[in-house]
């Protein structure tokens, strides 16, 4: 499960993977999210890579 929370960690939304699903994958689903564009980013290395920072 991968989700998104505002800046008080009050959940926004989720999106539901397999087990063995890369957590990069999933960063456009969460951004497309219908909600204010994010003023930050926090997450694990899992989510590292040059097109997501």
């Amino acid at each position: 499960m991968h989700a998104r929370s505002d800046g008080q960690g009050r959940p926004l939304g989720f999106v539901l993977t397999g087990g063995e699903a890369s957590d990069y994958s999933t960063v456009p689903a969460l951004l497309d999210m219908p909600c204010r564009k994010p003023r930050l980013f926090l997450a694990d290395k899992g989510y590292d890579g040059d097109a997501v920072r």
